[in-house]
């Protein structure tokens, strides 16, 4: 995650057909934070964006719950934090 959207990185498909993704981010308050729907994602990134993905939303600093659905199926959930944290 960044404060600019939520950046990812996927296996392409071989057979280049498009991919039907839904990214959503919700805050600790389970408010949402930010909805993406593209049903006909391409299949490779952009060459500009080398081999990940970028979905663009301005985020405030935070802990969010992300879910990405790929083709209908649940790909991945987790909490993401966003700003500055102690390592």
């Amino acid at each position: 995650m960044s404060p600019n959207g939520l950046v990812f990185q996927l296996n392409p498909r071989v057979d280049q057909k498009k991919i039907h993704m839904k990214a959503e981010a919700w805050d600790k308050d389970r408010q949402a934070g930010d909805h993406f729907l593209n049903p006909e994602l391409d299949a490779q990134p952009p060459p500009a964006q080398g081999k990940r993905w970028r979905v663009a939303a301005n985020l405030p600093n935070g802990n969010y719950l992300v879910h990405i659905d790929l083709e209908g199926h649940l790909a991945y959930r987790g909490t993401l934090a966003l700003g500055p944290r102690l390592v």
